[in-house]
């Protein structure tokens, strides 16, 4: 009887590999398809809290690489960062460079969050944007220098709105426009 199991196990083995290698592709071509086409089989989401070391404007301007007015023009697309997490290319037109101090043009931030096909990663402590929405964004570089994100979570962005500047974090409510930005060339 034994003898007679074993056959049939050296008879199947080889369909077994067979299959286990089917299925370990299949799996494989799922992620790079989800990957590249941004969309995901099981749909849903995830919301991420974290916490924050409250900083005032004084901290935020000594601990940012650039500071920057604008509006933003475009976000996204987002994608998978090396790290695991999902991150959103956000794009701002900068009317003025507060740090370093000049010019304007354009800059490139990554915020953690967003979407990809129906999957979406909420990260709480991270600020959100609008298009066309009227910011003074305090930036930092990332670890490699190769990007920049956002200084001190939802801190470092205020929304504009006429002569008034918005904390998202609601720290320090409404300010005028004016006096936010001379406190921050007086930390520069």
């Amino acid at each position: 009887m034994v003898r007679g199991n074993m056959e049939i196990v050296k008879a199947h083995t080889g369909h077994v590999i067979v299959g286990l290698l089917l299925a370990s592709l299949s799996v494989g071509t799922l992620a790079t398809w989800a990957v590249t086409t941004h969309s995901w089989p099981f749909c849903g989401g995830s919301n991420i809290d974290g916490t924050f070391v409250p900083m005032s404007v004084q901290n935020l301007t000594q601990a940012s690489d650039e500071i920057v007015v604008g509006s933003v023009r475009s976000i996204g697309p987002s994608w998978k960062f090396s790290t695991g997490q999902v991150v959103t290319n956000v794009s701002v037109n900068v009317s003025e460079s507060l740090k370093p101090q000049g010019g304007s043009g354009q800059t490139e931030i990554l915020a953690a969050g967003g979407t990809i096909g129906c999957y979406t990663e909420k990260v709480s402590t991270e600020p959100t944007f609008t298009k066309d929405e009227q910011v003074i964004l305090f930036l930092v570089n990332g670890p490699q220098g190769d990007y920049l994100r956002v200084t001190g979570s939802i801190q470092g962005k205020y929304a504009i709105s006429g002569e008034y500047a918005y904390a998202i974090d609601a720290s320090y409510g409404m300010i005028l426009l004016s006096d936010l930005i001379s406190e921050i060339r007086q930390y520069l």
